[in-house]
């Protein structure tokens, strides 16, 4: 299971706020290449395994890098893609979700039309440091998720050790109230 696969909803919250703000389509991938969440054309396939191995997310997860593509067509890291004679993106950019050192997703940002390609040209400047700002946002929710599970976790081992011990334990808080008994 990915870091992104836990905090799935709330990926798919961020995709659709960045596609009703920006009118672009949004999609995220984890670093497995399943997509995690996306707007318009790409919602149909949450949840499914992207099969491309040349794909631009790839060079992204290797490489750690942000991508702006201009025009698809005529991109040097579009063209090993086995879909660039059909693909329907015109521009995109692409930004890597990073936990520490590890690159654990993608988030894309994609223009269907003209209007939108030149759109994304027109403010890529403003645009990548958004993006990279919703990448760092859902980073951190996967940190905070991981922390969430971490504590569950040893809050029911702790249950557990209390529930075994012989002795009688009651546990209270600061002010004096019980919060747990054996």
């Amino acid at each position: 299971m990915s870091q992104l696969s836990s905090i799935q909803t709330m990926t798919q919250q961020i995709a659709e706020a960045i596609s009703s703000v920006l009118e672009m389509e949004v999609t995220i991938v984890d670093k497995n290449m399943v997509r995690m969440a996306g707007t318009g054309y790409y919602r149909e396939s949450i949840g499914e395994r992207i099969v491309l191995t040349n794909s631009l997310y790839h060079q992204v997860l290797e490489q750690g890098s942000e991508y702006v593509i201009t025009d698809v067509r005529t991109s040097d890291a579009c063209e090993a893609c086995e879909r660039h004679a059909t693909c329907m993106e015109l521009a995109h950019l692409c930004c890597p979700i990073i936990l520490g050192k590890e690159v654990v997703g993608v988030i894309g940002l994609i223009a269907f039309s003209q209007e939108k390609q030149n759109e994304l040209i027109e403010k890529r400047g403003q645009l990548l440091p958004f993006i990279r700002k919703m990448a760092e946002l859902i980073a951190a929710k996967a940190v905070e998720k991981d922390a969430l599970n971490r504590m569950v976790l040893l809050k029911n081992q702790m249950e557990t050790v209390l529930n075994f011990v012989a002795e009688g334990i009651i546990a209270v808080d600061h002010l004096a109230r019980i919060i747990n008994v054996n």
